[in-house]
């Protein structure tokens, strides 16, 4: 809660040195003050910090069953 109120205040909330490459840039990418700059939801499902590979999976069946619906 503390980090976002930074945000709102133009500030940048400190991210921890021990936080992976990838946290690190997935924090970054949420915490953005200006809304057209910060990564949208989907965008964040498909980050390799939370699983990208989900993201892949779940686009993968949800194709499958939009051809399954099409038989």
């Amino acid at each position: 809660a503390a980090a976002m109120f930074k945000v709102t205040r133009n500030e940048t909330p400190h991210i921890p040195d021990n936080l992976s490459l990838e946290g690190k840039d997935f924090l970054c990418r949420c915490l953005q003050v200006n809304p057209t700059d910060r990564a949208t939801a989907v965008e964040l499902l498909g980050h390799s910090f939370v699983g990208g590979s989900l993201h892949q999976e779940i686009s993968s069946y949800h194709e499958t069953v939009l051809l399954m619906k099409k038989l």
